[in-house]
């Protein structure tokens, strides 16, 4: 028959549960009919298919769990009594034995209350020392020094301090001198601007006195001059007023007379015309006769100063004309002599021709 009692799994639960072997008896002779009776009930439920025979079925099952409940219930029953049992005896002892501990935690935990009250004095001591020379002591561990390193420290500190407040001074000094110094310097700028303003003003306040000297003159012209010229033309008026009867009896004798003068002028214009272009004339023949000496002169003076150069350059051209050349038995010799005379036969020809040219040679 194929129980729960002869699975692994069921004799795993019993035999790793840590109790000695009677106890372990004890619970698989209760609990084995009961699995039993599930191997049973397992083999019956897998052919069951009517709702009739299910309910029937699960009430039984049903019954029996309610029996395996109360025998887990009796057993625990037993556990929980052993279970207080156990963990009152504990408990008192445990108490008894925290008690002490505490006592004892007390002692260590005011010994270690002194200890850092001590450091926290000797910390909050030497901070305020350390603090009066300027150090920021938030992240240095005063209390923990010994006395030989904080007063090593407060050495430096107070040396580093007293070299700040030396170079401090000495900077604070130097401030000042040039404070004054600038001070002294702007002053004297501003002195000198006052003067240029005031040398400005004076200049400006003469400057606008002959200005307006100058336009009240010029108004008084003005007014002269429109006064003049009102006079002139109320005069012309009248004048014209009174002679326009006569011009108009006179327009016809005064047009002749008019035409006879502008033939007259016209002639004269003409004959003056004529002598001005004839003074033009031989105003620009004197120019051109003076220019023409002129050059004559300069190409004179060039010639006489040419001379002597080209006298030089006849002379070398007669000099290269008459050279001697060696006799050369070689082909490439004798081509290479020929290209030279050739050569110096040129330079001759050119010698000369500029020796004509700076003689005066056309």
């Amino acid at each position: 028959m194929n129980t729960l009692t002869e699975t692994p799994k069921f004799e795993l639960i019993i035999t790793s549960s840590g109790l000695e072997q009677d106890r372990q008896i004890e619970i698989r002779e209760a609990f084995a009919p009961f699995a039993a009776r599930v191997s049973d009930w397992a083999s019956k439920i897998a052919s069951v298919d009517d709702p009739k025979v299910a309910r029937e079925t699960r009430l039984a099952m049903r019954r029996e769990r309610i029996d395996l409940d109360k025998k887990h219930a009796e057993f625990k029953s037993k556990t929980l009594a052993w279970t207080r049992a156990v963990d009152g005896s504990k408990k008192v002892i445990s108490d008894a034995y925290d008690s002490m501990e505490a006592q004892m935690e007390e002692i260590e935990k005011a010994e270690e209350r002194r200890i850092a009250a001590e450091k926290a004095a000797r910390k909050a001591e030497r901070d305020a020392a350390l603090r009066q020379y300027g150090v920021d002591v938030t992240w240095i561990q005063t209390g923990e020094m010994s006395d030989a390193q904080f007063l090593s420290l407060l050495h430096q500190s107070r040396e580093a301090h007293e070299k700040r407040l030396a170079d401090a001074k000495a900077a604070e000094e130097a401030r000042i001198a040039r404070e004054k110094k600038e001070a002294e310097e702007r002053a004297e700028k501003a002195r000198k601007e006052a003067e240029e303003r005031e040398r400005l003003r004076i200049e400006n306040e003469r400057l606008a006195a002959e200005r307006k000297a100058q336009e009240e003159a010029m108004r008084i012209e003005r007014e002269r001059v429109a006064k003049e010229r009102a006079e002139a033309e109320a005069k012309a008026k009248a004048e014209r007023d009174a002679i326009e009867d006569a011009a108009r009896k006179e327009r016809e004798a005064a047009a002749a007379k008019a035409a006879e003068e502008k033939r007259k002028a016209d002639a004269k214009l003409k004959a003056e015309r004529v002598a001005r272009e004839k003074l033009e004339q031989e105003a620009r023949q004197r120019e051109a006769a003076e220019r023409q000496r002129k050059e004559a002169e300069e190409a004179a003076k060039r010639l006489a100063e040419q001379a002597p150069d080209a006298e030089k350059l006849e002379v070398l051209a007669e000099q290269m004309e008459s050279m001697q050349f060696p006799t050369l038995t070689s082909e490439a010799g004798a081509d290479c002599l020929r290209r030279a005379q050739r050569d110096i036969a040129i330079i001759v020809q050119n010698l000369r021709a500029d020796a004509k040219r700076l003689g005066g040679a056309q």
